[in-house]
């Protein structure tokens, strides 16, 4: 149960998850050999008016998401299958 207007508590950006179609587009990348330095500059460089989560990101976070999904090649390369392990 959430109580949304308990006293003495906002909702912190900080502490939402970043929604599952950033993590698999950051787990892609990852897969693909980009760097972390690269995916948060490219995070950083896209905030526009408005900040969201997925401008929090660090380098922690994009540890926990390259543990989180594991990459299944098959024997054409070109078939990338993430899964992601964690509930």
């Amino acid at each position: 149960m959430v109580c949304k207007t308990h006293y003495g508590h906002e909702i912190s950006l900080a502490h939402l998850r970043i929604p599952e179609k950033d993590r698999l587009a950051i787990a892609e990348k990852l897969t693909a050999g980009v760097e972390f330095q690269r995916i948060l500059d490219d995070v950083r460089d896209s905030i526009g008016d408005t900040c969201k989560r997925i401008h929090l990101l660090t380098r922690k976070y994009l540890n926990n998401i390259e543990k989180a999904y594991i990459l299944f090649k098959t024997e054409d390369t070109r078939m990338i299958q993430l899964v992601y392990i964690y509930g």
